[in-house]
């Protein structure tokens, strides 16, 4: 069977009256329990607390410190609330233990194993070994036979069990005398409760307060730290923010260069047309400048630069009129020659396969030539035969597809007869022409 609740009276003790006491109060009037909190001396009143003076016990009179207990004795006949249960320490002075019983008060064991001070007492080992238990429940069990309310604390579990494993024996009547020998006196009362000499409460309060300096400075320290962490933080958003700014930036620059680097090798042809033009220039110049025979120049620049200039060079063609370098008042006379010369469009000129585009520059070079069957070299035969092989890369690319016409080795073959016999042609020509 459970206890009714109204049988019940919870204790507890808080930090703040201020901030603790509504909360108390607010907590138990959900479970339905009644609430009242200890004696307030007279001394401590204010204009505002307590709001009811008269249900408070008057001031006791000034009295020793082993004879506090017993202040709120003259309160009980005027029927004002006093304590309804009593804090006790194992081996307190047993006045106060008769006074409790005799007014009707629980006795609460607060501190049982009297904070293990006891551990070595011979006489509470001699009786632990006996009974072949702990110290600890040895204390527990004689505050049961007292008839009182152990609150031992531990938050160890194998402890929490031992200190509950108090049920398979029971100490005699000589052993519980011998535990009531143990009572520490009337001028020890408050000290023992406290668990420590004055001397050492002395040192303890000390103690207290440099920690309670330490705290201070930790404190302190913490919010500068704090403070310093959301500068760091502030900063370190600015400095996020800078380099999403120069990461766009770079990005930028990256996406500009990319650019000129795709519009440099757009134009790549024309300039390399150009400077084969304007260096075969400064070669020639020299015989002019520096007086230098002809023969000694430098043959291979000056190739170079007349086959760029007079010989087929398609893709730089097709780039003047697609960068519109091409002035409007010839451009629609100088297309149709282009759409002649490389049989396509400038704008398509670039979906041709790169082969057949090499052939039609030769084919071209050719055409921009006045070849005469002269001498043995015969060069219009060589011509006709670059032509008729130029006609069967046309037909074999529009029945293979650029795929497959590039990979095929009769075209590579075709190609190099071509190309050979234009520098054949070529050489011819410059010859007679001297």
């Amino acid at each position: 069977m459970f206890p009714l609740r109204a049988a019940l009276f919870p204790a507890s003790t808080i930090a703040s009256s201020a901030v603790s006491q509504p909360q108390f109060s607010l907590a138990f009037s959900k479970i339905g329990v009644g609430l009242r909190f200890r004696l307030q001396p007279a001394a401590r009143r204010t204009s505002s607390f307590p709001p009811y003076p008269s249900n408070f016990a008057e001031k006791p009179k000034v009295v020793a410190a082993s004879q506090t207990w017993l202040a709120p004795a003259p309160s009980k006949p005027a029927g004002k609330p006093k304590a309804l249960l009593a804090a006790l320490t194992d081996f307190a002075p047993f006045p106060i233990v008769d006074f409790c019983q005799k007014n009707g008060i629980v006795i609460e064991a607060y501190c049982p194993l009297v904070r293990n001070q006891k551990a070595n007492d011979p006489t509470l080992n001699s009786i632990a070994t006996t009974h072949q238990k702990t110290t600890a429940q040895v204390l527990i069990r004689y505050c049961l036979q007292k008839t009182w309310v152990p609150l031992p604390k531990s938050d160890t579990p194998s402890r929490i069990i031992e200190n509950a494993n108090v049920y398979d024996f029971e100490l005699s009547e000589e052993e519980m005398v011998k535990l009531d020998g143990l009572d520490q006196g009337m001028d020890r009362a408050t000290r023992v409760i406290f668990g420590m000499e004055v001397e050492d409460l002395q040192h303890e309060l000390e103690d207290y307060e440099s920690l309670k300096r330490y705290t201070e400075d930790l404190r302190s320290r913490h919010k500068e730290m704090k403070e310093r962490l959301v500068a760091a933080e502030k900063q370190t958003a600015d400095l996020e923010k800078e380099v999403v700014v120069y990461k766009a930036a770079a990005e930028s620059a990256e996406k500009e260069a990319e650019s000129a680097k795709e519009q440099l090798e757009r134009v790549a042809p024309l300039i390399d047309v150009g400077v084969r033009v304007r260096l075969r220039f400064m070669e020639q110049a020299q015989e002019h400048v520096l007086e230098r025979k002809p023969e000694i120049l430098n043959q291979e620049i000056i190739l170079a630069g007349n086959a760029a200039a007079h010989g087929g060079f398609g893709r730089a063609d097709a780039l003047l009129f697609k960068l519109g370098f091409v002035p409007q008042g010839v451009h629609e006379n100088l297309f149709k020659v282009f759409h002649d010369l490389y049989q396509i469009y400038p704008n398509h000129y670039e979906e041709m396969p790169a082969k057949l585009l090499e052939a039609t520059n030769y084919e071209v070079t050719l055409k921009t030539m006045n070849v005469l069957n002269e001498g043995l070299t015969r060069p219009g035969k060589e011509r006709q035969t670059v032509m008729e092989n130029i006609w069967i890369l046309r037909n074999k690319f529009l029945r293979l597809g650029i795929e497959e016409f590039e990979k095929d080795p009769d075209v590579d073959r075709r190609l190099a007869v071509i190309k050979e016999l234009t520098a054949t042609i070529v050489y011819a020509d410059r010859r007679r022409r001297g």
